[in-house]
């Protein structure tokens, strides 16, 4: 397991170093996310883009240590083999539904996990309500 962190040198020499790292092992195996209640993914909150890779990114709303964070980028997400994103409460449910079973957006960045070939979800029944059952 693997956890980014911001350092205390060069953030942008730090990124690029994670993505080189990345590639010299051959790739994420297993990503686990979690949804935000905007439909945040990482730190990619929205209007960022489908492309983006590891970066400093400014948080929509810090928590009380930050306003900044070091976030791995949609892209380097969607490169992993396989995915798991989690979800808890009644308050992502409209959200984890709109990223699951509505338009790819980079307003709603885990829209973009519908791209993936091995995505696995995830979630407590609070948060599936709104699920088109096939």
């Amino acid at each position: 397991m693997h956890l980014l962190k911001f350092p205390a040198t060069n953030a942008d020499v730090y990124c690029d170093d994670v993505e080189a790292a990345i590639r010299t092992v051959g790739g994420i195996d297993l990503q686990i996310l979690g949804i935000g209640r905007n439909g945040h993914i990482a730190f990619n909150e929205p209007g960022s883009s489908f492309d983006s890779r590891t970066r400093v990114v400014k948080l929509a709303e810090p928590p009380a240590f930050a306003n900044t964070a070091i976030t791995m980028g949609t892209a380097t997400i969607l490169d992993a083999r396989r995915i798991l994103l989690l979800a808890s409460g009644a308050d992502k449910a409209e959200m984890l539904a709109s990223a699951l079973e509505g338009p790819l957006t980079e307003m709603l960045p885990a829209s973009a996990l519908q791209l993936h070939a091995d995505l696995t979800v995830m979630a407590e029944a609070s948060s599936a309500t709104h699920l088109i059952r096939k």
